[in-house]
This record gives structure tokens, sequence and C-alpha cells, in this order.
């Protein structure tokens, strides 16, 4: 069954996810009106500390905001304040949604330069990754200290000039099928078109301008709904936090 793409939407209403859905958030990292203090309210101490640990400024920015949205979003699902959701984490930091909230919202957040996805399905693992394609992106020695041969060989199939291109569809495809696995790139020991037997749903588009994004699905799904994110400024109005 082939898995149809949606146009991009405004946020459902009501926001219900069926096992055959997956919903896309895309929204933007670029600094809005929102304090810093405003938006730290919304974190754990967990995730502030990890916020502090990361030297870069900008990087650190980044951080809040996108687990500021990804809170917000995910408290339309569960009908709780983005600062009371509960995280659980396995050994490779990915997170899930915490036993004591009794519900079967799975998701994943990927981001690059200044845009974000954030992926949400129901009863069903998935994984999303979203790159920006550097057209002078020396791919070829990234290739061969990430790729396995075979997936080198794949990639080298490819013409010239459309290699750049290739490669990203295979990075992200693989990025996004670790992060479904719950696994990172040094944990893979098979390639690429072996670990993607066991997964029913891989769809790969581009985003926006030159970005390109992956999502993967555990399990077959009929259709992936593309949300635009209202402004994290508006929906922290709407909950009466700004």
């Amino acid at each position: 069954m082939a898995t149809e793409l949606s146009a991009w939407q405004s946020e459902p209403s009501p926001l219900v996810i069926k096992n055959s859905e997956v919903h896309l958030w895309r929204f933007s990292l670029k600094p809005e009106v929102v304090s810093l203090a405003t938006l730290k309210k919304l974190l754990s101490r967990n995730e502030l500390d990890r916020a502090a640990r990361l030297l870069d400024a900008n990087k650190s920015h980044d951080f809040i905001l996108a687990r500021s949205y990804l809170r917000s979003i995910l408290g339309k699902y569960l009908q709780l304040p983005p600062e009371e959701i509960r995280f659980r984490y396995n050994q490779h930091r990915k997170p899930f949604i915490a036993a004591v909230h009794k519900s079967d919202i799975q998701f994943n957040l990927s981001h690059s330069h200044s845009q974000a996805v954030l992926a949400v399905a129901s009863a069903n693992e998935i994984g999303i990754d979203i790159e920006w394609i550097d057209p002078a992106l020396n791919y070829q020695s990234l290739a061969e200290h990430f790729f396995l041969p075979e997936e080198q060989s794949l990639l080298n199939g490819y013409p010239v000039d459309e290699k750049n291109h290739a490669f990203y569809r295979l990075w992200t495809r693989k990025e996004a099928l670790l992060k479904c696995l719950g696994c990172g790139f040094h944990n893979l020991t098979e390639p690429l078109m072996q670990i993607t037997e066991p997964f029913k749903t891989i769809q790969t588009f581009p985003l926006m301008g030159n970005f390109l994004c992956t999502c993967v699905v555990q399990n077959e799904v009929k259709c992936i709904i593309r949300i635009n994110t209202p402004k994290l400024t508006q929906m922290l109005i709407n909950l009466n936090i700004f």
C-alpha cells in the first residue's frame, strides 16, 4: 500500500491521530519574542542541565526552543500543560513519553540549521531526520567514514551530478532508521538495505527550500499528514503561559 503524503495544512481539529497515520509538524528555530526565561519554565531539570552543557549559545537556544515546541505539541495530544509532561530515555538518549501518562503516542524530533520537524504516531515506533542539502559538502569523505561498503557501493552507482542528492537520501534514511530503532550510528553493523526489511513505511521527500526529510515507521501507515505548526508564542498565549 502506498503512503499518501498530504499537502501542508493547519492543525486538525479535533487533534486525533489514528494508527494508520503519522502527523508531521514543521517549525522554525529562529528566535521569537518569548524570552528564554519563560521557555525554561516548560522544561525539566534534566533538559535545563543538557542545555547548560551546550557551550555554544546558539545550540543551547535551539535546544531550549525545540524542546519547548516538543512539549507544547505533545501537550495537545496528552491534554496536559507542557511542563507536566514526563519523559523516559533509553540507553542512547532517545526520549519516550513516560508510562505514567498511559499514552501510546510515539514521537521523534529532528532539526537542521533553523528548521525542525516532529513526527508523531500512535502505537508505532517512528524515526525522522531532516537535513539541509549543502551543495559543497564533501560527501565522499563522510560516506567513507559512516557508510558500510555496501552503502558506499550504492552511492557510487549514481551519476556524478546526482551523488550529492543521493548521499542525503541515503543519510536521512539511515539516520531515520537508526532513530526508529532507538540507536546511533556506532551501533549499526548491518548495511542499510538489510535493516530496512522490518519497516513497513519509509518515505523521503523535500521539505522546504533545500531541505530533505525521511520518515520511517515500524508498521504500515496510509497517510503522513503534514502540519504547519503555529508560532510557539501563539501556542503559549493559548495556554495562558505567555
